[in-house]
């Protein structure tokens, strides 16, 4: 939905009953015309507050949220304890660029395949970005502002683990002519004479 009123929201959300709830703050590249930044959660230009947000959302089987935003660590910290075994936030104000590339990356892991969970998709996202846009200043490693994850069981709200899984549930590439049983690195001949 693009612009809905908090009531077109609250409607489309008792309808649908959504498991995954993705929100957005505003972009504005008024902050830095190369990184921009991303603002709080609004609807039709009016900032959203945590009750309302809840009130909107509540009654949805709930599986994860994805706040965008900046600003939604209160909103997040309800939100689990009502229940909801994924929540995702910005703890810190996120940059567009960091924010953008982050959920690219997020998104496509969920898109790529139905067994990959919240956990692995977020810690790809994660090493990803901090890859990509970590920098070195001043000799040292900065990392941008990441999302945080809150995650745990539903019947256990203040139960939140924050542990990364292991890689054995994300499936090998299929390449015609290659056996990638033993691992990618081994199907390429030579591996072992490479040296890092």
């Amino acid at each position: 939905m693009r612009g809905p009123s908090l009531d077109e929201f609250a409607a489309r959300v008792e309808s649908y009953r959504p498991t995954f709830v993705y929100m957005s703050g505003p972009y504005s590249g008024l902050v830095d015309s190369i990184k921009g930044a991303i603002g709080p959660l609004t609807l039709q230009g009016k900032q959203v507050a945590p009750g309302e947000l809840l009130t909107a959302l509540e009654g949805a089987p709930l599986e994860t949220v994805y706040l965008d935003a900046a600003g939604q660590e209160k909103v997040a910290e309800l939100l689990r304890s009502r229940g909801v075994p994924n929540v995702m936030f910005w703890s810190e104000d996120p940059s567009g660029l960091v924010a953008a590339h982050f959920s690219s990356i997020f998104f496509s892991m969920m898109a790529l395949e139905s067994s990959v969970t919240i956990l692995e998709a977020y810690a790809l996202a994660l090493f990803s970005t901090q890859a990509h846009l970590g920098a070195k200043v001043d000799g040292k490693l900065t990392m941008p502002n990441m999302p945080d994850l809150l995650t745990g069981p539903r019947d256990d709200p203040e139960g939140v683990t924050l542990a990364l899984p292991d890689n054995a549930s994300v499936p090998l590439p299929q390449l015609p002519g290659l056996d990638l049983s033993r691992g990618v690195a081994a199907a390429v001949e030579g591996w072992m004479d490479v040296r890092l």
